[in-house]
């Protein structure tokens, strides 16, 4: 048995009641529409239905088209989020500006039913496909990540294996420089970053020779060279 996917959402944002009914024609078959009629509401809508794709008028009472592109970024999860600009005034300053606000593309009224749905599909795949390669970045870091923590876990315990006592020195101090950093308010995964970092700051001692390395007494010229 087969499910349907659901809907994406499209934000629609036009003073004009004429304009949202003439693109609500164009599209509500294929997509979920959400409707403002002004700036400040848009906004509000978009924190509430995080729509996939703003459709939106540039020429509005109050807050216009421009305003509401470069607000839009400071709303976490849909600063990313593709903007269409629909806007009588085609003219190439109007669409650099557009573009400088941080749209993805201008589409000049009157509205092509043809152009408007080709361009919604078409920033549509690619929103989807740029989040399908981040979530791919995210988790080849992570995979990165791990492979680096087992390195230096790996390089401590040699260090220990030679020496017992030096080689937790580097744990306590990893620890404590996760302790302190927590304590100073940093992330949790940056206190992560920080433990395994100071725990390798002396991890050159894995390759000084052992008659230097426990050495009883002071070391000479020499092996002092060997240890720099």
């Amino acid at each position: 048995m087969t499910t349907d996917m659901p809907k994406k959402t499209i934000l629609v944002v036009d003073d004009a009641p004429e304009n949202i009914e003439c693109i609500r024609a164009m599209l509500e078959r294929h997509y979920a529409l959400r409707v403002a009629v002004n700036g400040e509401k848009a906004l509000a809508l978009a924190r509430d239905c995080m729509p996939d794709l703003v459709l939106l008028d540039v020429m509005m009472p109050g807050m216009n088209g421009y305003e509401v592109c470069r607000l839009r970024k400071a709303l976490t999860g849909f600063g990313s989020r593709p903007v269409i600009f629909l806007s009588a005034n085609g003219g190439t300053h109007d669409e650099t500006r557009g573009f400088v606000a941080g749209a993805s593309d201008y589409i000049a009224k009157p509205i092509n039913p043809a152009i408007l749905l080709a361009r919604v599909r078409t920033h549509l795949a690619l929103s989807d496909q740029t989040e399908h390669l981040e979530a791919l970045v995210r988790e080849r870091t992570r995979g990165l990540e791990a492979t680096c923590r087992q390195i230096m876990d790996r390089l401590g315990g040699a260090a220990e294996f030679r020496d017992h006592e030096a080689g937790f020195h580097p744990l306590r101090v990893g620890l404590m420089s996760e302790a302190l950093a927590r304590a100073s308010g940093v992330s949790g995964d940056m206190s992560e970053i920080l433990c395994h970092a100071a725990a390798a700051h002396d991890i050159g001692t894995v390759g000084i020779p052992e008659s230097i390395l426990l050495k009883p007494v002071a070391l000479d010229s020499r092996e002092r060279e060997v240890v720099k």
